[in-house]
């Protein structure tokens, strides 16, 4: 009788888990257990709920059981592996892995998570073999190719190779969601050791038409130019010679249609960005010819202006010309549709969005106008592709993640409210849309241009669930809205008074709630802090060609005031318009120590969780120096970066919990 009970139980447990009511499901596992403990199934099931809902010490214990009993199954080592991984037992974790492939040979997601642990043991080689594995299992695999992504920077290249190349390709597609910051950088490391491209770098051809030609035989050039991002001063020489060649060669290239895949990306690359490339006082007076001749004769429509089109295209958008907007897409070539969409179509579809947009606060403070005129100028970030997560989470479970030794008594949202205060042109507000599951975004930003821009890239994506506001953080605790999740980042250091800001927000935030932020360090902006101050000791404006003329400054190092300074070089945000504007020529600037940042938790009542680091770098560092628990402390921290001064380059970024009164 009992053995029927508890067959029962376990059939009504697999369907309550199957529909996603792992409550109930937990607890009849557990009935059907206390009667059958044999169950080897069932303890498997209650140990992936279990590790569901963050407790990854039972996970291990019910699913460790389930093994004992039945040792040959793959999927009890693999989600065993998981619990051990998410506790961050690496070792443990890699040693289950390794026991569900020697069970089953072609389980991708074993392969997948052994390459996980792998990285997270600073193991890239190995690593990247076994995603390589994953991917030949199981090649549509997005996440797989995701983290692929990740082991690539740690790994070197001494020569250029067609299959690499074919693995970065993929990589820059749309479709895959991947950020190409990262992927761009090696991808061009790559680039300059292919044959082509290191001869003409280092024998500049001033024919166009031999180059286009040579150059278009290249796929990883094009997908990195279509898409990706330059960050590499000799690159951008390279490509900034190419483009005067082109413009200097107008008259041999009119009509020549072979030259239009290397014109197309070299256009989609200057339109990203923003026209940074420096351009000589010839090719100013060249363009101005070019431009003349184009929109007169384009007006008569009496010749095919596409070559002359896209070289315009390359200097500035195509949008500024009000003659092209009424252009019919359908006349235009398939090659150049990529071109005309970014650069002019898409461009009128923010404008018209942008009018939709609400406002929910006043914006009143002076610093706050400033930095709305800035970014109504250079919306910020420009991007191509969202980095969205494939397998979102319950806040529970990520919160549990965060920092195992946290005690949580607290009852989690299962569909929280999540504000995104100071969201610019929405990249984040997506991102942390896909790592939450059945959340519901409010994302805010003083800049109507961003926000356009952000909901046009949201439309595209499909995604509902998010709200674009234009609204200043001073003003957003008197909107009447409480949020289970805030994230701020790289914003609060922007304004005239940070405490003010974060203290708005603070009064948003749930009791026990979370809150992510990320603020500038005093110790790794050092060198920028030493560029700020030059750009303003000498009077230098923060207009476009100002922007180009201290690049081109740093770039050059010629001038003693400049030579120290090329290591900035190396910071991706130097390759963009309104990057380096946001970078070197911000409106307004504070940095942080970490002592001051627990000065305000102090203030604000809140706790300190973790840092996130969008790499394993840092981490695996200081996991080499100090035992697991310290990673949750500020005060260890603080040693570390004293030791390490770029630990925190990219800023701090941090989660903190509000403290229930």
């Amino acid at each position: 009788m009992s053995n029927n009970l508890a067959i029962q139980l376990f059939n009504e447990a697999y369907q309550l888990q199957s529909n996603g009511d792992i409550d109930r499901a937990e607890k009849y596992y557990s009935e059907g257990l206390k009667l059958d403990p044999s169950n080897y199934e069932a303890l498997h099931f209650l140990g992936t709920i279990q590790y569901q809902k963050g407790n990854f010490n039972l996970a291990i214990e019910n699913i460790s059981k389930a093994i004992t009993l039945c040792g040959k199954n793959p999927f009890f080592y693999n989600n065993l592996g998981i619990a051990h991984h998410s506790l961050k037992n690496f070792e443990r974790a890699l040693f289950c892995y390794e026991k569900a492939v020697i069970i089953q040979p072609d389980l991708s997601d074993a392969h997948f998570n052994q390459g996980n642990a792998l990285l997270d043991l600073g193991r890239f080689q190995e690593a990247f073999n076994s995603y390589c594995k994953a991917l030949t299992i199981n090649p549509k695999n997005i996440g797989y190719w995701k983290n692929l992504a990740l082991v690539l920077p740690y790994l070197e290249f001494s020569s250029y190779d067609d299959s690499v190349a074919s693995i970065f390709i993929k990589l820059l597609q749309p479709s895959l969601g991947i950020d190409t910051k990262a992927i761009s950088f090696h991808a061009i490391n790559l680039l300059k050791r292919h044959p082509v491209v290191e001869e003409l770098m280092r024998n500049p051809n001033d024919n166009f038409m031999a180059c286009a030609i040579k150059l278009s035989g290249i796929p990883l050039l094009l997908s990195v130019l279509e898409g990706g991002n330059l960050q590499d001063p000799e690159f951008e020489f390279f490509l900034t010679h190419l483009r005067k060649i082109a413009l200097k060669n107008i008259d041999l290239i009119r009509g020549e249609y072979s030259v239009i895949p290397i014109l197309v990306a070299l256009s989609l690359q200057c339109f990203n960005n923003e026209y940074i490339f420096s351009t000589t006082q010839e090719e100013l007076e060249l363009l101005r010819v070019l431009e003349s001749e184009v929109l007169s004769k384009f007006v008569l429509n009496n010749f095919d202006p596409f070559v002359e089109c896209l070289l315009l295209s390359s200097y500035c958008k195509l949008s500024n010309y009000d003659c092209l907007k009424s252009l019919d897409m359908k006349l235009i070539p398939s090659t150049l549709i990529p071109v005309f969409r970014t650069q002019l179509y898409e461009v009128m579809a923010e404008q018209e969005l942008a009018k939709k947009i609400n406002s929910i606060t006043p914006i009143k403070d002076k610093v706050s106008l400033l930095v709305q005129s800035q970014y109504e100028s250079n919306p910020y970030p420009r991007w191509t592709i969202a980095p969205l997560s494939e397998s979102p989470v319950s806040l529970e479970s990520f919160v549990k993640g965060l920092n195992p030794y946290l005690i949580f008594q607290e009852n989690f949202s299962r569909t929280p409210d999540v504000l995104i205060a100071g969201c610019g042109t929405g990249q984040h507000a997506i991102a942390s849309f896909s790592r939450f599951e059945n959340c519901k975004v409010l994302a805010i930003d003083l800049s109507l241009s961003s926000l356009a821009y952000a909901l046009r890239k949201t439309n595209e994506l499909g995604i509902s669930n998010i709200e674009y506001a234009q609204g200043d953080i001073l003003q957003i605790n008197k909107v009447g809205r409480k949020f289970d999740i805030i994230e701020s980042c790289g914003v609060l250091h922007h304004m005239a008074s940070p405490i003010e800001g974060w203290k708005a927000l603070v009064d948003c935030l749930k009791p026990n709630g979370l809150m992510k932020i990320a603020l500038y360090s005093e110790e790794s902006r050092k060198l920028i802090t030493t560029v700020r101050e030059l750009v303003l000791k000498k009077s230098i404006g923060d207009d476009g060609n100002s922007i180009k003329m201290v690049r081109q400054k740093i770039i050059d190092a010629n001038e003693s005031d400049w030579a120290s300074l090329s290591e900035i070089t190396l910071l991706s945000d130097f390759y963009s318009m309104s990057n380096c504007r946001d970078l070197l020529f911000h409106v307004q600037e504070h940095r942080f120590t970490i002592s001051e940042i627990q000065a305000c938790l102090d203030d604000l009542s809140l706790e300190f969780i973790c840092f996130e680091f969008p790499t394993i770098f840092w981490p695996n560092k200081f996991k080499n120096l100090y035992c697991d628990q310290d990673q949750y402390s500020l005060k260890v921290w603080e040693h570390f970066e004293m030791e390490y001064p770029k630990t925190f380059a990219g800023m701090y970024q941090f989660w903190v919990r509000k403290i229930a009164s």
